[in-house]
């Protein structure tokens, strides 16, 4: 091929809008769907979600087939088990709600970035990074609350930031309601979302957002306010905050300050506390306040985890910079995702870090295609993180297989010692007895 194609089809490619965007989510759905094919894919990152079909899938099929919110896994809200539900119901597959569901989100997360860039690239960038992101596929292809709450989450930043009418703003509230409905969780985007129109001395549209998502929150419920009254969904309420309050209140580990250190730890090394591992699965571990720490690098992306500060320090020299609204939204629901990390510290329970980990992906596309006069320095080096992040699912495979040969090679000479001092306590024991005949003798 002569230099004078290849450039010629170089140029058709970075000139074409279209091909690379539809090439992207294509790499996005196929990523996942090899995924659910590969049932066996020896990635712990898909394998640690069984509260799915333990809980969220049984509750969404018992709520399509008539039954109340608080019969059945009533210490969540109810909307992401009704989608669950419909899909495990009528599409035979609660799997289906999570990819397609995913795939939305991803698609939010690309007019995000979008509004917020002048190149197409950073866009395709940002889903880039979330198709080779372990937790995002997880979420992806496992029926879990967490991605249809990011999704209305999401949905609701990306109408926040495109609405103009103060009219509008209530249905912004709606998608924010919506977000709480499926779990509670979504408190870390709407606080901020409020606080920001506050700021901005919005109050109208403020009052506007709070009152639509009242709304939507209560949609859901609706058949439970019908069938047992308004004191029963009250009630309801009360009592999930105090079972959530119980069993995943704040302070996971020991104090504020300690959860603090986790959340530094982890998006500085990928190592995370755990309250319990298996030191032959795990011989990296280590001791730290009190606390196992592990690395999680098998089951996140490292290249996404850790970029978390650096460009939290670029988007916030930006805002400065420039007083930008968009920045400063986006910079307030990134310390909200951030206070629920310290709040619920990463642990094998990867999915808190899920809102965290889109919202870095959006903030590192930004920063790899600021402008689109890069060097080609810069570009190459764009190019370099973006190949480095897709092969490190291979890595991850790699790390996940070691772990289990080592595993199997010292449960092997750990089984083998054993045997080898029952064998020798046995010898001891027929000559104490052969002794003690002998004397008796």
């Amino acid at each position: 091929m002569s230099q004078t194609r290849f450039r010629r089809i170089v140029s058709i490619v970075f000139n074409n809008r279209k091909a690379p965007v539809v090439a992207v989510f294509s790499v996005f759905l196929a990523t996942r769907l090899f995924v659910i094919l590969n049932s066996t894919f020896p990635m712990l990152a898909v394998g640690i979600y069984g509260d799915a079909y333990a809980y969220y899938v049984p509750a969404g099929i018992a709520y399509v087939s008539g039954s109340l919110p608080d019969s059945v896994n009533p210490e969540h809200p109810p909307l992401a088990k009704y989608i669950i539900g419909l899909f495990a119901v009528y599409m035979h597959d609660a799997r289906a709600a999570s990819l397609i569901f995913g795939l939305l989100t991803a698609a939010i997360v690309f007019l995000l970035v979008k509004k917020l860039t002048t190149t197409i690239w950073a866009p395709i960038g940002s889903v880039w990074l979330l198709t080779f992101d372990p937790v995002n596929i997880g979420l992806s292809i496992y029926p879990m609350l967490d991605i249809f709450m990011i999704f209305f989450a999401m949905l609701s930043v990306y109408l926040l930031v495109s609405t103009k009418k103060p009219a509008q703003y209530a249905f912004v509230g709606v998608t924010v309601g919506l977000a709480l409905a499926c779990k509670w969780s979504a408190m870390f985007f709407a606080i901020p979302e409020v606080i920001y129109l506050v700021g901005l001395r919005r109050i109208t549209q403020a009052l506007g957002l709070v009152g639509g998502a009242a709304l939507g929150y209560v949609l859901p419920y609706v058949p439970l306010i019908l069938g047992r009254g308004i004191p029963q969904f009250v009630g309801l309420q009360l009592w999930m905050g105090r079972f959530m309050v119980n069993s995943h209140g704040p302070g996971g580990y020991t104090s504020l300050l300690s959860n603090l250190v986790s959340f530094i730890i982890f998006h500085s090394t990928t190592y995370a506390p755990v309250s319990g591992y298996d030191p032959k699965f795990h011989p990296e571990a280590i001791r730290f306040l009190g606390h196992n720490y592990i690395s999680l690098a098998d089951m996140i992306n490292p290249l996404i985890t850790l970029a978390v500060f650096p460009v939290l320090y670029d988007e916030t020299k930006q805002y400065l910079a420039h007083r930008e609204t968009f920045r400063l939204l986006l910079l307030m629901i990134v310390g909200g995702a951030i206070i629920e990390e310290v709040i619920f510290p990463v642990s094998l329970v990867t999915w808190y870090d899920a809102p965290l980990i889109i919202l870095t992906c959006i903030l590192i596309a930004d920063l790899l295609f600021k402008t689109e006069k890069r060097s080609m320095r810069g570009r190459l080096l764009a190019c370099l993180y973006l190949t480095l992040t897709a092969i490190w699912l291979l890595l991850a495979t790699a790390i996940v297989l070691i772990r289990i040969a080592n595993y199997r090679t010292l449960s092997t000479a750990s089984a083998s010692l054993f045997q080898h001092q029952n064998m020798l306590k046995s010898i001891k024991l027929h000559n104490n007895v052969t002794e003690g005949y002998g004397a008796r003798g």
